[in-house]
């Protein structure tokens, strides 16, 4: 559906922040999914935990709080916005993941 992403966390291990621009964004319960064009979020797999951390726009933070793939591919950031702002398709941003 979405395509594949550029896995940058396969390029860098050690990187912690990246921009990208947003695929899509949809809500799913209580929270949202958000895909990117680009991540660097490593998702849950082979017994590593998923990465946890912020999409930030500069007027909305998404807070990531888990990271899948789904069975095409495409990874998906799960979390909540911090505040009223949201990210849209097309949006610029910077991808920060927590040190662990």
């Amino acid at each position: 559906a979405y395509g594949m992403d550029a896995l940058l966390y396969l390029q860098d291990t050690y990187s912690l922040d990246a921009t990208t621009t947003v695929r899509a964004v949809e809500p799913m319960d209580e929270l949202f999914v958000v895909t990117l064009e680009a991540t660097i979020f490593h998702p849950q797999g082979g017994g590593q935990p998923a990465d946890t951390g912020v999409i930030d726009s500069g007027t909305a933070h998404f807070l990531v709080s888990d990271v899948k793939k789904d069975k095409a591919g495409a990874v998906l950031h799960y979390g909540r916005f911090e505040g009223e702002a949201t990210l849209s398709a097309g949006d610029a941003v910077l991808c920060r993941v927590d040190a662990d």
